[in-house]
């Protein structure tokens, strides 16, 4: 005689499962005869690391399945199938019985950091409101989420324009020191998940004062008297002012800090005698130097940093006009008062010209004291600022 399965049950606890483990799951059938096949199912797909015993009455088959459930398997059903094929009826599945268990696997959260919708990553200016999102998939929810800025933990200051709320990140009104790399953090039972980094660059469009500041190197190295501007923005401690004997050639070197790269700069020669010229090919030897990378701590930016120089061969003979030293063409004359003045520099890139250029001072090696009384004379007349 042949009787197919009376009963057959998943013996495990169906607790939840934590992707990547591995567990034994066991299933016993009973009443068939001859003994029952047992097959273990997940929806659909066979699963085939199992062992199958039998009573010795033949009465009872049990299975153990070695199962490590994925992310994926979570809400599948493992099936545990109990069949006697001996069993011929009408119906397909006559003979067989099946209990499933719709299986819940907690896993790790997964995060995904992006910008918010319709903002541009490569225009984003101080003043701006930033927004990012962080998409969390997690089982169990995530009871804990946290954003970082550089490394750092982000703390809401709604004062400050930074709002968080717990999936999203505001920054109103952002500042540059602002830019650099988030991301989000999100945690459950099973353990910390981290998104990707997402790097914000953050340009800026902001007024600077003059700066005076002195020191003696050298003979010909008298006072600097750096005056700062962006788009893009002179560097900070460069050499602002040359001594330079009759007949002599000096290398004026004009530092910026920019984001975007530079790509233009201009240079323009005021003499002493008020006459303002802007340089053409035919005066200058220019050149530029590589541009450097970095992290931008502390530089015009938090993030991506770009750094170029423009590099001016002068001459008195050849860029002044002669004139107090008994008249020149200013082709290899004689050297005069003419020939020292000021020289700016300004760059521009992608965001715009320099507000205010670089300006270097060039004067008659041997005139320092000369021209630190001019200097502490505009000094006392407010006309500068902030004594480094």
């Amino acid at each position: 005689m042949h009787i197919k399965p009376l009963d057959v049950q998943v013996l495990s606890s169906r607790q939840p499962l934590s992707s990547g483990r591995t567990y034994e799951v066991q299933c016993q059938a009973v009443g068939s005869k001859p003994p029952a096949n047992v097959t273990w199912w997940k929806d659909n797909e066979r699963l085939t690391n199992a062992t199958q015993t039998v009573s010795p009455d033949g009465n009872v088959t049990s299975s153990t399945l070695t199962f490590q459930p994925t992310k994926s398997d979570n809400r599948k059903s493992l099936v545990c199938r109990a069949e006697n094929q001996n069993v011929q009826q009408l119906e397909d599945m006559a003979g067989r019985v099946e209990d499933s268990w719709t299986i819940d696997v907690h896993y790790v959260p997964i995060l995904k950091l992006a910008l918010g919708i319709n903002m541009n990553p490569a225009y984003i200016e101080e003043g701006h409101d930033v927004y990012f999102e962080c998409k969390i998939d997690a089982n169990p929810p995530a009871y804990k989420v946290i954003w970082k800025h550089n490394g750092q933990v982000v703390q809401a200051n709604v004062k400050s324009g930074v709002i968080i709320n717990p999936n999203d990140l505001a920054l109103q009104n952002v500042k540059r020191q602002q830019a650099g790399n988030y991301s989000c953090l999100a945690s459950n039972v099973e353990g910390d998940g981290e998104s990707n980094v997402v790097q914000l660059t953050v340009m800026f469009f902001k007024q600077t004062i003059f700066v005076l500041f002195y020191y003696v190197f050298l003979y010909n190295d008298c006072i600097i008297f750096g005056r700062s501007a962006d788009k893009p923005v002179c560097r900070h401690n460069q050499k602002l002012t040359y001594g330079v004997a009759r007949n002599e050639n000096t290398e004026i070197v004009c530092e910026v800090d920019a984001y975007p790269a530079p790509d233009v700069f201009k240079w323009t020669f005021n003499r002493t005698g008020g006459v303002a010229s802007e340089m053409g090919s035919n005066e200058m030897v220019q050149h530029t130097k590589g541009v450097e990378t970095g992290n931008g701590n502390g530089g015009l930016m938090s993030g991506k940093r770009s750094k170029l120089s423009s590099v001016l061969t002068y001459s008195p003979s050849v860029m002044g006009m002669g004139g107090g030293g008994g008249g020149g063409n200013g082709n290899g004359g004689n050297v005069g008062d003419n020939d020292y003045g000021t020289v700016t520099c300004r760059a521009s890139n992608s965001a715009g010209q320099q507000i205010e250029p670089c300006v270097f001072h060039v004067i008659a090696a041997g005139e320092c004291l000369q021209y630190l009384t001019i200097l502490l004379q505009l000094l006392k007349q407010n006309q500068l600022y902030d004594i480094l």
